[in-house]
């Protein structure tokens, strides 16, 4: 089965961008390889993480017309194609680091700021739905909801017997912010193919209420033909 359209790929990717508008930070999914430690200086940094994805409801299966990617026109000998379309939600979170020499509130700082700039209509309409171009298919998903900037517990410095903890002498803080998105998904197979029923035949014997008897010809179906388009 493949995807028709922006793959979780291509959504991931967007949303990694979107936060690093909001935050101003440099971000990276957890789970690539390319996720980095923290920076050698003050700056604070971002690391997003998938925390569930369910569907809503059953797909919604459509018929569409099974396009020839060489000649652009349908299929000669299955011009119809079985579409598997899923609504999904998904919750995800940022956690904000920090080191700062002073401070050991800069990660719940910066991430209730990105909270704000993602409420703000350039997020979703350059970020999660933008217009679809032929090159971009737009990654068309919504924000649902943001939810609580949770401050992490501080760690025991026990070298110091003080609470916080420091890394590289500056205070390290961390900070969570979980969000709720929801997104579709367009499927198709090879294997769902087929032809158009391009007419039905239709008979009838309608009775009357009280049954026994027809009712009159005049209204009965007799081998009908109609064109199921």
């Amino acid at each position: 089965m493949s995807t028709v359209g922006p793959t979780w790929t291509d959504k991931l990717r967007s949303l990694r961008l979107g936060m690093e508008w909001a935050s101003g930070l440099c971000a990276t999914w957890k789970f690539q390889n390319d996720a980095f430690q923290a920076p050698e200086n003050n700056d604070p940094w971002l690391e997003l993480r998938m925390l569930r994805v369910f569907e809503l409801g059953p797909a919604d299966v459509l018929q569409c017309d099974n396009i020839d990617p060489v000649t652009g026109l349908p299929d000669a000998d299955n011009p119809r194609a079985e579409l598997a379309v899923t609504t999904s939600e998904f919750i995800c979170e940022g956690r904000f680091f920090g080191r700062d020499q002073e401070h050991d509130v800069v990660a719940w700082v910066v991430g209730d700021e990105a909270r704000r700039r993602m409420r703000l209509p350039y997020f979703r309409q350059t970020f999660l739905d933008p217009p679809a171009t032929v090159a971009a298919p737009s990654p068309n998903m919504a924000l649902i909801e943001l939810f609580d900037i949770v401050p992490m517990p501080r760690f025991e410095n026990r070298s110091s017997n003080a609470h916080g903890q420091k890394v590289q002498q500056r205070w390290q803080s961390e900070a969570v912010l979980e969000m709720r998105l929801s997104t579709t998904f367009a499927d198709d197979d090879a294997a769902s193919v087929g032809t158009w029923i391009e007419q039905v035949e239709i008979s009838s014997d309608l009775l009357q209420p009280g049954g026994g008897s027809s009712l009159d010809p005049s209204i009965q179906l007799n081998n009908e033909l109609i064109d199921a388009t």
